[in-house]
């Protein structure tokens, strides 16, 4: 399950240095900045509810 979860984490670190490159580009750094607080806000809540069995 660890191999599988480092996998994961790096193949979403790609993806999100080149999407958060293509988004600077296109809607500038402000957007960036606020779809990466959002996405880091509901890593807790999602964390929390998969821990305790996705119920």
């Amino acid at each position: 399950m660890l191999a599988w979860a480092w996998g994961v984490n790096g193949a979403m670190s790609v993806l999100g240095a080149t999407l958060a490159i293509h988004v600077a580009m296109s809607d500038g750094f402000a957007r960036v900045a606020m779809y990466g607080a959002v996405i880091y806000a509901s890593a807790g809540p999602i964390g929390l509810w998969m821990s305790r069995g996705c119920k």
